[in-house]
């Protein structure tokens, strides 16, 4: 022992140090092996959790994430059941996940509004059914 003693300034719960964003927004994962197209579902300052049900990579692969108008750089960590985890060399800053969360709004605003016309609809014509 070497008399020093560790001190944890925040506690960690589970594994993870950040909130995890999650999305649905269609991206890529390239490798020295090629391109991968996947689903970016969970994404995080440190790392991302993507669906790629058909890819060919193994944990250990380094790669670029590129999504929306972002990209990063890391590792591969784990695969299974059609999902795949990565970390990121360096930490995205805040701004890329305020970016991302308005461009997964953008994605489901058509959805939102074509459900406030039939509403709209429904509510002058009664004959209307939702």
């Amino acid at each position: 022992m070497t008399g020093r003693s560790l001190h944890l300034t925040e506690p960690m719960i589970g594994r993870r140090r950040d909130a995890r964003l999650r999305v649905e927004l269609t991206a890529r994962l390239i490798t020295l092996d090629g391109t991968i197209r996947a689903v970016l579902a969970d994404l995080a300052r440190w790392g991302a959790r993507l669906a790629a049900p058909d890819a060919a990579i193994r944990p250990g692969q380094d790669a670029v994430l590129a999504w929306d108008r972002f990209e990063a750089f890391g590792t591969v960590v784990w695969c299974g059941d059609g999902y795949l985890g990565m970390t990121f060399d360096d930490p995205l800053a805040p701004a890329v996940l305020v970016a991302t969360r308005m461009a997964q709004d953008a994605r489901a605003m058509p959805l939102e509004r074509q459900l406030q016309r039939e509403a709209a609809q429904a509510f002058v014509n009664p004959r209307y059914k939702l």
